[in-house]
């Protein structure tokens, strides 16, 4: 179950961005363990002590990314045969001046073409889907000011 969480150096850098969404495990900073926390779910804000960060899952992470930033990442894979696969990612996002536009559900077009607009597609190999989707969030953490 522990992989369906980002793992603790990542819950960190989402957490210096801003990252504050209800999660139910945390990480111990000290320990480096991912604690479940089973009666309620808790925010990076409202922990008492310093010592944990929110643990969320890596669908959350897309949510948030996608809610709050206008980045959409989404999991991509290619066969290497038989019955192996290896994992990348694409990404999306929505340079600032647009997303009112956006919200409002205004049609607008970008005026570039789609290779040269702001978002495009990273691929890479990695063999799970976790891990690519680790590497589209750091991709996506470095596109947030």
């Amino acid at each position: 179950m522990k992989e369906s969480f980002v793992d603790y150096e990542l819950a960190v850098k989402l957490k210096e961005k801003g990252f504050n969404e209800e999660c139910l495990p945390r990480w111990g900073e000290t320990s480096k363990q991912l604690y479940l926390l089973v009666m309620k779910s808790m925010k990076n804000d409202s922990f008492e002590k310093e010592d944990f960060t929110a643990a969320p899952l890596y669908q959350q992470v897309v949510d948030w990314l996608w809610d709050k930033h206008m980045i959409f990442i989404s999991p991509v894979r290619e066969s290497l045969g038989s019955d192996e696969w290896e994992f990348g990612y694409h990404i999306e996002w929505l340079p600032k001046d647009c997303w009112d536009l956006k919200r409002r559900g205004t049609s607008f077009k970008y005026e570039n073409s789609y290779t040269e607009s702001p978002g495009g597609t990273y691929y890479g190999a990695w063999p799970s889907i976790s891990e690519a989707l680790s590497e589209a969030i750091k991709k996506a953490l470095t596109l947030i000011s």
